[in-house]
């Protein structure tokens, strides 16, 4: 019985443990894909822009 005590309690550790560290990956997940929002924008915002210098330049 106590043996079997130990056992449950080193696996409701595991799990917790398991548990935590998921949401420690899918918080870190989240920070990433933000990042990737934030980089697409900005390359969307370069393109754009570089698009219209390049527009001006041709008509001049």
């Amino acid at each position: 019985q106590h043996k079997l005590n130990e056992t449950l309690e080193e696996e409701k550790r595991i799990i917790i443990t398991l548990k935590e560290s998921l949401q420690i990956e899918q918080i870190a997940r989240q920070q990433k894909e933000e990042e990737m929002q934030q980089l697409r924008g900005e390359v969307t915002r370069l393109k754009s822009d570089f698009e219209q210098r390049w527009s001006s330049q041709i008509k001049m």
